[in-house]
């Protein structure tokens, strides 16, 4: 019979994995300043940018890739989702996000290389948040705005939730939206604003979701059909997700 941890080992348990973030985020780091410099020696100062962006797209390429599901927090699924994690955040800093994202083609390009299936005609804010964009699967045509979070990931009842992402053709997600793991946008639906998708939340083709609602899994909308404002799910327990 296994002895229930103490209240300092479970202390020492979390430091230890901040501390190995810090060791993940220095590496990193290390790779990127250390790339870039040898790069510059070679060429000239002007070209620091385009030689962020190519360290950065090598890393992408390098960091393996985590595959969907649930896993215990322990497992080697969540110590490879703890790693690029770290990476999100190296490349979520405002002057590197502001270079990935000053055009269309360097946009794809990076986002590809981190493992998203996103297509180069998408109209995505600078201003958006976003982490986990191996999950990511976006089509032609669609809209992002300004201060929307998208994430492949949560973490329920001690589990990592990893799901795709799917924003269809034509669709629109508007300012301050939240679309979570396993969220499924229909072909031209829209996202008025200021809207919560719960993991697991599918809206249909053409469906238009009215300002500052949430919509669950639990939720069974219509096709091409008009809904309020403010709409809320019958419940919105966020365990039941992830079945």
């Amino acid at each position: 019979m296994t002895k229930p941890r103490t209240d300092s080992a479970v202390s020492k348990a979390s430091l230890a994995k901040y501390l190995a973030g810090d060791v993940i985020i220095v590496l990193l780091w290390s790779f990127l300043i250390g790339f870039t410099a040898y790069l510059t020696s070679l060429t000239s100062l002007y070209l620091i940018p385009l030689w962020i962006y190519i360290g950065l797209c090598v890393m992408a390429l390098l960091i393996p890739k985590v595959k969907p599901g649930v896993y215990n927090l322990d497992s080697k699924q969540a110590a490879l989702w703890f790693f690029s994690f770290q990476f999100n955040r190296i490349w979520a800093f405002p002057p590197f996000k502001w270079i990935i994202f000053s055009s269309a083609t360097l946009r794809t390009i990076f986002l590809r290389c981190c493992g998203a299936k996103v297509s180069m005609n998408i109209g995505w804010s600078s201003y958006s948040t976003m982490s986990d964009p191996s999950m990511f699967v976006i089509e032609e045509d669609v809209i992002i705005g300004m201060d929307s979070i998208i994430s492949g990931h949560t973490i329920i009842n001690g589990k990592l939730l990893l799901k795709r992402v799917t924003l269809k053709k034509g669709s629109l997600v508007s300012a301050r939206c939240a679309v979570g793991p396993g969220c499924y946008v229909g072909e031209g639906a829209i996202l008025q604003g200021n809207i919560n998708m719960l993991p697991g939340a599918f809206i249909p083709n053409g469906t238009q979701i009215g300002l500052g609602s949430t919509v669950s899994a639990a939720m069974k909308l219509e096709e091409n059909k008009i809904y309020p404002w403010f709409m809320r799910p019958p419940e919105k327990s966020a365990e039941k997700q992830i079945n």
